[in-house]
């Protein structure tokens, strides 16, 4: 009698393998003079990502802004966006600065011409809007709630709504990942709320790829999905799961306040 050959067991369903990351910073370091304001940065992002980066006043927030922007050269490491090696952006990145704006009354610059100034960036040679760009402008207005504003000059607006319309000409150009510097500090909470949910319905329902800097853990431990903190190099890196069980986050905050950031416990 013939021994039974062994039967092949059907293949497990392939996983799915995880997309290419949109930006991969490898040993980065920045100087200003001879001092050294950022020290062997290493990180990646990947599509749909939240990230919220925080860190003591002089860590090299703003700084990492810039380098990722192409707009500080990188003194060693390199930065990857995408498929590309380079100091400078080769993916398009949609970006509010922290002083995005003076806040001028009589600045002469209509919503709408604020917005499309989004889609103007992008182009090279002599730089007009078409009927695409038209329809992306108006677009984005509607989905930021801004249409009823597109004719107001940009600084007869409250604080919020001039925060609403920056976002809309970072966003207008459909970037892959969207970086804010602090875009909340000079609003007062009720609007800051409002604000954090719009970001939180980019990301849920579009997907939209965000790095958030700011100096309020609170906030960004309740709205993003990570946590960068930074103080010249980095000291953490990881889910706010992972921050919450990190001994070494709990030796920096405390036990308390590393739960209170990380909003995974009941709050009072």
């Amino acid at each position: 009698m013939n021994e039974a050959t062994p039967t092949e067991q059907p293949m497990a369903e392939e996983e799915a393998l995880p997309s290419p990351p949109l930006l991969t910073l490898n040993g980065v370091s920045v100087q200003y003079g001879r001092t050294e304001v950022l020290t062997d940065i290493g990180f990646k992002v990947h599509a749909g990502d939240y990230i919220g980066i925080a860190g003591p006043n002089g860590s090299g927030k703003t700084t990492l802004m810039k380098a990722i922007l192409g707009l500080l050269p990188l003194s060693s490491g390199n930065i990857q966006h995408g498929n590309s090696d380079s100091g400078s952006v080769h993916g398009r990145i949609g970006y509010l600065p922290q002083k995005a704006f003076s806040a001028d009354r009589l600045f002469p610059a209509e919503v709408r011409e604020i917005v499309a100034m989004g889609r103007l960036a992008g182009k090279r040679g002599f730089r007009f809007l078409n009927s695409l760009d038209r329809e992306a402008v108006e677009a984005m207005l509607q989905k930021l709630n801004l249409s009823d504003l597109r004719n107001r000059r940009i600084g007869s607006l409250s604080g919020g709504q001039q925060q609403r319309v920056l976002l809309a000409r970072a966003l207008v150009g459909n970037p892959s990942i969207l970086l804010l510097d602090e875009p909340t500090s000079a609003l007062d909470p009720k609007v800051r709320e409002e604000f954090y949910d719009i970001l939180g319905r980019l990301n849920q329902e579009d997907r939209t790829t965000i790095l958030l800097v700011s100096h309020d853990m609170g906030s960004i431990g309740k709205y993003t999905q990570k946590l960068l903190y930074l103080d010249r190099q980095i000291l953490f890196f990881g889910s706010w799961e992972e921050f919450c069980r990190s001994s070494d986050m709990s030796a920096l905050f405390g036990t308390l306040s590393q739960h209170n950031f990380c909003w995974r416990h009941t709050h009072a």
